[in-house]
């Protein structure tokens, strides 16, 4: 990548992680599965079933068509493990974190997924039930991690965490992140739920989950600065530029998140508006640049989506 692309790829992370825009959590609505052997497992998900299924053939995760929204949702369950059938917490982890293959003791702190947005809140709809223990309740717990420039280290910028107590019809919950550092942007995420929280451990927790989503200060569906205005954000499949007015030709560049250059179109004066087909770009994060000869006039984030 050359020296004018690292650049723009520079300016294009930390665009990402001024906006307002809240990025989309992968497999959000657990409506994507794929078998990994002779379980199920949730795509962009790790779960206890990789434990599990390895002490007694035991399944703690299973897909379950009872959704809140969509086709399906995740059911994740308290199992018994072992020849003394001692229970073990079933947990859904966004990501691939660390497993102690002799205790099960799961580090989720080391998992995650790609994540440059700086959201305010998460919000789902859950159910959660234990015969043997009504008191029981589930839990899920949020971190943004960011690498600390100083000891190269990927460290917890902000956190949140929250009790699921015992709900038979689907229940929305909403957990606030806590910033411990609100100057550094994130670059990684990790959701995980846990299916108990009693001390000791009791079998029989199972919490179904479905329709994560994050909240952030501004869900603006256009950007307007400098006189520039860029709209739909998020975009399908066409995104129309205003400009102010002005002389001369507009070179209007978009970039992906590699910073390459997959868009070029100019604009004339005095035309003042510019559309873009952006039918064949992958959903994503993108960069818009519009120039005037050399100089840089207006940079701006957009996203294409087409949930």
């Amino acid at each position: 990548m050359n020296s004018i692309l690292k650049l723009t790829y520079i300016l294009f992370i930390s665009l990402l992680s001024y906006s307002g825009y809240a990025q989309t959590i992968p497999n959000h609505s657990f409506d994507i599965w794929s078998t990994d052997g002779p379980y199920e497992i949730a795509d962009h998900w790790s779960s206890s079933n990789q434990f599990t299924y390895q002490i007694n053939n035991t399944i703690s995760l299973l897909s379950t068509s009872d959704s809140y929204e969509g086709a399906l949702a995740a059911n994740l369950h308290t199992t018994l493990i072992g020849f003394a059938a001692q229970p073990y917490m079933g947990w859904l982890v966004l990501g691939t974190p660390g497993i102690d293959p002799l205790t099960g003791d799961v580090d989720f702190k080391s998992a995650g997924v790609p994540f440059v947005s700086s959201p305010e809140t998460l919000s789902a709809y859950y159910k959660f039930s234990n015969a043997q223990y009504p008191d029981d309740e589930a839990e899920v717990v949020i971190y943004l991690k960011a690498i600390d420039n100083l000891t190269g280290q990927s460290e917890v910028i902000a956190q949140g965490s929250s009790s699921l107590p015992v709900t038979s019809t689907y229940t929305q919950f909403s957990v606030a992140l806590n910033y411990l550092n609100s100057n550094i942007s994130p670059d990684s995420l990790i959701i995980a739920f846990k299916s108990s929280n009693s001390d000791p451990l009791i079998g029989g927790g199972s919490l179904i989950v479905d329709n994560l989503q994050f909240t952030s200060q501004n869900n603006a569906d256009q950007l307007k600065t400098n006189g520039f205005k860029i709209y739909p954000n998020p975009s399908q499949n066409k995104v129309t530029i205003e400009f102010p007015e002005y002389e001369g030709v507009l070179k209007i560049n978009i970039y992906n998140m590699l910073g390459s250059l997959v868009k070029l179109n100019r604009a004339l004066s005095p035309s003042q508006t510019s559309s873009i087909d952006v039918n064949d770009l992958d959903e994503g994060y993108y960069l818009v640049e519009i120039k005037q000869e050399q100089e840089v006039l207006h940079t701006a984030k957009i996203i294409i989506s087409r949930n």
